[in-house]
């Protein structure tokens, strides 16, 4: 019995026989308890052990403040790694991390205003530049790549009341939908925030001319952690925003040239006390939705057939982070059971576990690729503790 018999969605074992037409249709799916992946699917899951290296031992490059326990809290663009320290968001090179000198005296700090906790720091690419994006308990705040100059600031209501506190983000993407750039980051409310950039010239100057933000609606409970990019077939007038909310949903959303936000399908996973499992971190790539679940289960999706393709457990305990590799053919998840896995994307789609490394006594909650432009490296965060971890990928 194929997929589409049990699920209404296609098998990707035969998909070659039965293209989906359109592009994500409105579709839920919900993956039942136990966790093990149902006969109907089965055939579109591969996965698979062969490799089992030994990296060299860690670099340590110690830091001047220690990150906070949130998921997603290391973030990397080749040239620098950051990570959230409670009311301060911390700014380390990418040669003091994958060298292991000292980030102490040259680190860049950017202090939340008002006592507001930063709960998550991530480079954007746009058109014309990258640009560093803050998120705060109590803000949104948009630097310059290098965290020197503050370039825009928005807030959100907490709720309906006049006199509600301020909404929380958490979750930061882009995307290109028509001509305009799009920086993406959840809110507490359940809404995405779209900061749009109408025209992505004015941003090769250094200062990008913002438009008003727009609150989508998406869910109704908070969302923890958000990815962007371009719809699966280069399409340049879409982009899929998928969001991962406190319930456990995993939602996708197109964004329209024209600024129109459409829901295309959802992702639920339950428990087997039918308790959902939380999704603690995601990362599109192309066709497909990287992410990392409480149960230290790693589930990847297959934006365009709206079915799951890949599903493994990854870890003894919560996945704090995923990260995926810009090359596309890797990705990486760190857990509370202070280890680091690494996994091959082969076709098929198909995974290969490729290393795994331990950080004793580190309850990990970010990983990032670092090491130029190649991100030779792959870098930890832990929680209080004052330093970056990283090991060469050989």
């Amino acid at each position: 019995m194929h997929a589409r018999a049990q699920y209404g969605a296609r098998c990707a074992a035969c998909s070659r026989h039965s293209l989906p037409v359109n592009l994500l249709p409105r579709r839920s799916w919900s993956l039942p308890a136990p966790f093990l992946v149902p006969a109907a699917v089965r055939c579109a899951v591969r996965y698979d052990t062969v490799r089992y290296d030994t990296m060299k031992p860690a670099v340590r490059c110690a830091t001047p403040k220690s990150a906070t326990h949130v998921c997603s809290n290391l973030a990397s663009n080749g040239k620098h790694l950051a990570f959230a320290a409670y009311s301060s968001a911390v700014i380390v090179k990418d040669e003091n991390a994958v060298k292991g000198s000292s980030a102490v005296s040259n680190a860049t700090i950017i202090e939340a205003e008002d006592g507001a906790l930063i709960q998550q720091v991530r480079w954007v690419q746009l058109q014309c530049t990258e640009l560093l994006v803050v998120a705060s308990s109590k803000n949104l705040m948009i630097y310059t790549n290098g965290g020197q100059r503050l370039l825009h600031v928005v807030t959100a209501a907490g709720g309906d009341a006049a006199d509600s506190p301020p909404a929380s983000f958490k979750g930061i993407g882009s995307c290109i939908a028509g001509v305009a750039d799009y920086i993406c980051v959840g809110v507490s409310t359940g809404a995405v925030c779209l900061v749009p950039i109408p025209d992505p010239q004015s941003a090769a100057g250094g200062s990008p001319a913002f438009g008003d933000s727009l609150l989508s609606p998406t869910s109704e409970m908070p969302i923890v952690d958000l990815s962007a990019n371009q719809a699966p077939h280069n399409d340049p007038s879409r982009a899929l925003v998928c969001s991962a909310d406190a319930a456990g949903q995993v939602l996708v959303h197109a964004l329209e040239g024209d600024g129109a936000w459409q829901y295309c399908c959802s992702f639920t996973v339950t428990t087997p006390d039918e308790t959902p499992s939380m999704c603690t971190s995601l990362r599109m790539r192309g066709a497909y939705v990287y992410c990392a679940y409480s149960t230290g289960h790693v589930r990847i999706y297959d934006l365009v057939s709206c079915t799951i393709a890949v599903q493994m457990s990854a870890h003894a305990r919560w996945i704090n982070a995923i990260e995926v590799h810009p090359n596309g053919c890797h990705f990486a998840t760190a857990s509370e059971d202070t280890t680091v896995q690494i996994f091959e994307m082969l076709d098929g789609p198909k995974v290969r576990h490729s290393h795994a490394v331990a950080a004793p006594d580190a309850l990990l909650c970010g990983v990032a690729f670092s090491g130029g432009i190649d991100r030779t490296h792959v870098s930890v965060a832990a929680y209080d503790v004052a330093a970056v971890q990283s090991w060469k990928l050989e």
